[in-house]
């Protein structure tokens, strides 16, 4: 199991970016939970399951689901300023020797910044 010595996470300077990890991991769910929804909600099985049990999301998410890739554009905007800071910070500790180095190596973070279902599991 893992063991977590809070006295030493308390001291840690690395703190801050293990909070900003877990809420960047939380929005990550909550906008992958989504896109689930919205690919399932664009069949029409699922719209006939919604109409027959649940009308009223059916009706109140179309709106919604016509306009997703506006509205998914704002989680979009989130990881790209993340992307951002870390990558800003990187140059200012400087962890790597180039500053082009950071975006190679973090290859799947750009590619999940591509509003497509498929690539935003990256």
């Amino acid at each position: 199991m893992l063991r977590i010595n809070r006295t030493r996470l308390r001291e840690s300077h690395e703190t801050p970016w293990l909070i900003l990890d877990l809420v960047m991991l939380g929005l990550l769910l909550i906008n992958l939970a989504w896109l689930v929804f919205d690919a399932l909600y664009a069949t029409t099985s699922m719209q006939h399951l919604l109409d027959r049990y649940w009308p009223s999301l059916l009706h109140a998410y179309a709106p919604v689901h016509k306009n997703f890739l506006l509205i998914d554009l704002g989680f979009i905007a989130i990881f790209f300023v993340e992307f951002c800071v870390r990558w800003a910070v990187s140059l200012a500790r400087k962890e790597h020797l180039r500053w082009y180095f950071f975006p190679v190596l973090h290859w799947y973070d750009i590619v999940g910044l591509i509003p497509l279902g498929a690539t935003r599991l990256f």
